[in-house]
């Protein structure tokens, strides 16, 4: 007796196995509830201000270690070949790791005999502080409570890192992604316009006590708001290169306007929208670093692609492209302001460049071990000059910080872990063809080097949400560099 049965490994089978949520759930398809609550933690990352307050920044803690205990969860009891991206990122990943089991050895209590041996600073801080006694227990850092802050909020971002290399396992969620972050960026550009543009100046139901005039978005300083769309600009610009290309001939000036006013109905129509309205709000933050980091950014990856693949590379285009855009948008907002706050930036960096000077004080004092990470605005009082105006809780240089607050060690593993990432994403660009990869190698390039820049003059990696979109974009380009070439029936 016959059946009309499939058999085995049938069409239909297949079909049934790739569907997303199915019983048959293929392994890029699983964790299809996790992925969701990803991107929803993406999207919610720079709505409470930054996440730079501390209700905002538990939240992101929690949040993004219930969904790395669950795919362990689902892992553990359902365990299949670790993702390539995650294979590739290995080496770079313990680095991480080993770097934040540094971070956290310097919460530990240590013999004030000990202590004294490998941070002498520290020790006679407690010393004349709490006046310690020999066989008492003391850290490393100079402010515990500050360092184990320090060490979650950091395991977040690392643990931001491992769910983009272990979720994002195909085209269409890398995809889906991307446009999430290029659609929190506009939000947040349009959100500040209107605020700014409007005289309304509040940052949801809070009156703006600073910036007054200067477009800040969810964040409350511009040079923040500014760090963030330097992650999300180049995506735009990244998905833009990943299009369709069409290449047109027209006999008559007539059919080419009509082709340029058609093309404003087509996707890379709007993208090319939303990238003019992003750069507006960039210049009308009028935030200095922001500004020049992000456009040196973009000229660098561009020379990266022209060195990488010469005059071949799609990304030449978006050089002259870039300087239309930003003169466009700077015109149209930002420059006079811009303008102006340049002419006055000697007069405002003194104080900055008096603190990074006062920061080398505290480096040669704990130059192997740190104060401990998060201890800056503790320790600082003890090293300014009292004349300077203002208050400095950080560094305005993301380099000196980590040096001053993780001495050379912590310093030292965390630019070799993101020297290795970035190692691998420019080689992987190197490699791939494929536009659309190409145009997430793009944006995971262009924004990191961007907010590395931008780093010199700021403090972007103590703001929560820009530093889990820097390790973010970073994991993007692991992910882009690894995948598979397309095939033609594939996806």
């Amino acid at each position: 007796m016959t059946t009309n049965a499939p058999a085995s490994g049938s069409a239909t089978d297949n079909k049934r196995s790739s569907a997303p949520g199915s019983v048959f759930a293929s392994d890029q398809y699983r964790f299809h509830g996790l992925f969701l609550g990803f991107l929803a933690l993406i999207v919610w990352l720079p709505l409470p201000l930054g996440s730079n307050r501390a209700w905002a920044w538990h939240i992101m803690e929690l949040w993004t270690f219930t969904l790395v205990a669950l795919w362990l969860i689902g892992y553990i009891f359902h365990p299949y070949n670790p993702p390539r991206p995650l294979r590739r990122a290995a080496i770079a990943l313990f680095l991480f790791v080993l770097w934040l089991a540094y971070v956290f050895s310097q919460t530990i209590p240590l013999p004030v005999e000990t202590l004294q041996s490998l941070s002498p600073g520290a020790f006679e801080l407690y010393f004349y502080e709490e006046g310690v006694t020999s066989g008492a227990l003391q850290p490393l850092s100079i402010d515990r409570g500050a360092t184990l802050e320090e060490f979650l909020k950091s395991s977040s971002y690392i643990g931001i890192f491992f769910l983009t290399l272990v979720l994002v396992n195909n085209r269409y969620r890398l995809r889906y992604l991307a446009v999430t972050i290029l659609f929190v960026g506009l939000g947040e550009s349009v959100y500040g316009l209107v605020n700014t543009l409007s005289g309304i100046e509040k940052i949801w139901w809070m009156e703006k006590y600073a910036y007054i005039g200067s477009v800040t978005g969810t964040f409350i300083n511009r040079n923040h708001f500014a760090g963030h769309l330097e992650i999300v600009i180049p995506m735009a610009l990244g998905l833009w290169l990943g299009g369709k290309e069409e290449f047109k001939h027209f006999n008559s000036v007539g059919a080419r306007l009509k082709y340029i006013f058609s093309l404003a109905l087509t996707a890379k129509g709007r993208m090319f929208a939303y990238i003019v309205v992003m750069f507006s709000a960039m210049f009308l933050s009028t935030s200095r670093g922001g500004n020049i980091a992000l456009l040196v950014a973009l000229f660098i990856t561009i020379f990266i692609a022209f060195i990488t693949r010469g005059k071949k590379a799609r990304e030449l285009k978006l050089a002259p492209a870039i300087l239309f855009i930003a003169i466009i948008a700077g015109s149209w907002l930002g420059v006079h302001s811009l303008t102006e706050r340049i002419s006055v930036a000697e007069h405002q960096s003194k104080p900055r460049i008096e603190k990074w000077w006062q920061s080398k004080g505290i480096i040669e004092d704990y130059i192997i071990f740190g104060t401990g990470a998060g201890s800056f605005e503790y320790i600082i009082p003890l090293y300014e000059d009292r004349r300077l105006d203002g208050l400095y809780d950080h560094a305005h240089n993301d380099y000196i910080e980590l040096l001053s607050d993780q001495g050379v060690i912590g310093f030292g593993l965390a630019f070799a872990s993101i020297s290795l990432v970035m190692f691998y994403i420019v080689s992987g660009y190197a490699r791939c063809h494929e536009p659309f990869l190409r145009g997430i190698l793009f944006a995971s390039l262009g924004g990191s080097i961007s907010l590395l820049l931008h780093a010199i003059t700021d403090f972007n990696f103590y703001i929560p949400a820009n530093a889990a979109y820097f390790y973010l974009v970073l994991a993007m380009g692991i992910v882009a560099s690894t995948m598979k070439r397309r095939s033609k029936s594939g996806g």
